[in-house]
């Protein structure tokens, strides 16, 4: 029976590749998240009822 000489999973590289392009999706996505966020908060109507 041959034995194998090949590991499973993700080389070490692949991991920092993956790190590196979701720091910069969050980098891109998340200012532009809180930009809208604050947008829809000054926004919103008064839901006070007039007395």
């Amino acid at each position: 029976m041959k034995k194998r000489n090949r590991q499973s999973g993700f080389s070490l590289i692949e991991l920092m590749v993956v790190v590196a392009l979701l720091s910069v999706a969050a980098a891109i996505i998340v200012p532009r998240f809180l930009v809208h966020k604050a947008g829809s908060q000054e926004e919103l109507p008064s839901t006070r009822p007039a007395n």
